[in-house]
């Protein structure tokens, strides 16, 4: 279990998560008892056999070796097995292929909840590559530009069940520093090490094809590293979701059109998230897609995370890991700032069209305005709840402004100030004021 289990909200059950720590799960068959590579995964599937009540399940930081058996014939199906299983989540997996992943998920009859995150993803496996070789490939570098992890990285933002995201996050960051060193290191050096990873059946794109080959009932989809523009297209063959989670965009050369294939036809979706980090990338164009696509008409909880980096890919590759929680990464020793992307116009395409959300939170957007905020407030009619967390310019007064406005449409307002406005505000006490005369009218 891991260590968030402890913090689990009263009724809900405790995952079961394997954590190999970056290990490969052939090589410590090996170690341990000198059988064939396959053992370790073949013994997996017999222990997930044993455990028909199980309903959550994490396999963290597994590196599974070429040729890993099916759980088909291990696994048994229909009412054994893991028929009870609700939720699973591969965080930096690797060497999955999409036929087995396809096998498990098909044994799995209740599963609604499915979370990516590849171990070795586009970025990382990129300039691996692209040191062995000792060359560059100028049209992929300028392709494919890569974006620093935001604030909010591995985190499910759309709003529902946030406790539990809380204890994702703490558990994995618990995790990352067993014995003080750097899991993710681990990972990445023994990924790295070996050429079996380049099969492009082992990506987030040939998972997600397996998955919507083997199943049609998953409802939540959440998608971390290695997201590029084929998984977003084959998200668009899960017909069913009511909740998308994309936790980076860097690794999209064509964001806009790949989310609108991934949006095209539905109209079941509830809640979108998506941390929008690619150098080339702009959260004005995505808010614009959304807002065109037939999903703009259920959603009723939209996140949207502008962590436009001001840097390409070639800039950032010398640094695989910038740092989670902050917004101003290290690389090469040298401040990364991130460009602001989304304006007030976005906001606007959003209101017009999203005429059934009841919950807005937007990230780092420094050139929204409060006349942007104040018209989405008026222009949507149905929202309950705007979540602003460092946004505005660094000499934003208009709080006072922008919760009477919400306090007049009883919408509640939440905004975390940038570090950079804190000064401002205390000069002109607009925080302060603000907060108190919102509180009293409903909103805070």
């Amino acid at each position: 279990l891991g260590p968030a289990a402890g913090r689990r909200r009263p009724g809900t059950p405790p995952p079961l998560s394997f954590d190999m720590a970056g290990g490969a799960l052939g090589a410590v068959a090996s170690a341990a008892c000198g059988r064939h590579h396959r053992a370790a995964p073949e013994s997996l599937w017999r222990a997930l056999a044993a455990l028909p009540r199980l309903e959550c399940l994490e396999l963290v930081r597994c590196v599974f070796p070429r040729g890993t058996a099916s759980p088909a014939r291990l696994v048994g199906g229909g009412s054994g097995g893991l028929a009870a299983l609700r939720s699973l989540c591969l965080y930096r997996c690797a060497g999955l292929t999409a036929d087995v992943l396809a096998d498990l998920v098909a044994l799995c009859p209740s599963l609604d909840t499915l979370e990516l995150h590849h171990g070795c993803p586009w970025r990382r496996h990129h300039h691996h590559r692209v040191s062995r070789e000792g060359q560059h490939d100028d049209e992929d570098d300028d392709a494919r530009d890569a974006g620093v992890h935001s604030s909010s990285s591995d985190t499910d933002d759309q709003g529902l069940d946030d406790d539990e995201d809380d204890d994702d996050e703490s558990r994995r960051e618990d995790s990352d520093s067993d014995d003080g060193h750097s899991a993710t290191s681990r990972t990445r050096d023994s990924m790295d090490d070996s050429d079996e990873h380049d099969d492009e059946d082992d990506s987030v794109a040939a998972w997600i094809a397996g998955v919507a080959m083997a199943t049609t009932r998953v409802r939540t989809l959440r998608l971390g590293d290695g997201v590029d523009d084929a998984a977003l297209e084959w998200v668009a063959q899960l017909g069913g979701l009511g909740g998308l989670n994309v936790m980076h965009t860097y690794a999209c050369d064509r964001l806009g059109a790949s989310l609108a294939a991934a949006l095209a036809g539905r109209t079941t979706l509830v809640a979108l998230s998506l941390h929008v980090d690619g150098a080339t990338q702009s959260c004005d164009d995505v808010a614009r897609v959304i807002a065109a696509s037939p999903a703009a008409a259920s959603l009723r909880v939209l996140m949207l995370g502008d962590h436009v980096p001001a840097h390409s890919q070639a800039d950032l590759a010398a640094d695989p890991n910038p740092s989670v929680g902050t917004h101003v990464g290290a690389v090469a020793g040298a401040a990364v700032a991130h460009r602001d992307t989304l304006t007030d116009a976005g906001l606007a395409a959003l209101a017009r069209s999203c005429r059934a959300l009841t919950r807005l939170m937007i990230d780092d957007a420094g050139r929204i305005t409060v006349l942007g905020a104040a018209t989405l407030i008026q222009l949507t009619h149905s929202l309950d709840q705007l979540v602003l967390r460092r946004c505005f310019a660094p000499n934003f007064a208009g709080a006072r402004a922008l919760y009477d406005v919400a306090a007049r449409r009883r919408v509640q307002v939440y905004w975390e100030p940038r570090p950079d406005q804190l000064g401002h505000l205390k000069q002109q006490g607009a925080g302060t004021a603000g907060g108190r005369a919102a509180s009293s009218s409903g909103a805070s």
